[in-house]
């Protein structure tokens, strides 16, 4: 039986490094505002970021994806790459399972950005019931 999983955090920074066993060891410059370089015309691309999160409260295999959305909610990044992941069921699954993200974006221009992890086509960040307090979504100021 699947259980749908629930975002316990997302923090948004330029790379991760991970231990001997594979595991997200240190989280590298968190990032909350970028600045387009001088010169550049068109959308700006930075560096490749990486997206970390704990999920829990889950049993099965789930798509996710990483939707990077403007002030009006517009996906700037249409149609980012879906990435299977599997939870082992398990007695304690409010353990969180690691998982780290690739988040390759081009901002169209300077603006307010909100990070959004996607799971089976909805944002885990947005309120489902009337009782849930989802993670709220990582912002990222970009600044021309």
């Amino acid at each position: 039986m699947a259980v749908k999983p629930r975002l316990r955090l997302a923090l948004l920074c330029s790379h991760v490094t991970f231990d001997g066993n594979g595991l997200p060891f240190a989280l590298n410059e968190p990032i909350h505002t970028l600045r387009i370089p001088a010169g550049t015309v068109g959308g700006y691309r930075p560096p490749p970021l990486a997206l970390y999160t704990q999920i829990e409260d889950a049993v099965g295999t789930f798509p996710f994806s990483v939707e990077v959305r403007d002030e009006r909610e517009y996906v700037v990044n249409p149609s980012p790459p879906r990435v299977p992941v599997t939870f082992p069921g398990t007695e304690h699954r409010a353990v969180p399972l690691e998982q780290v993200f690739a988040v390759d974006v081009t901002f169209p221009g300077p603006g307010v950005y909100l990070v959004h992890l996607v799971c089976n086509h909805r944002s885990l960040h947005e309120l489902v019931a009337a009782d849930d307090r989802p993670f709220p979504a990582a912002r990222v100021n970009v600044l021309g």
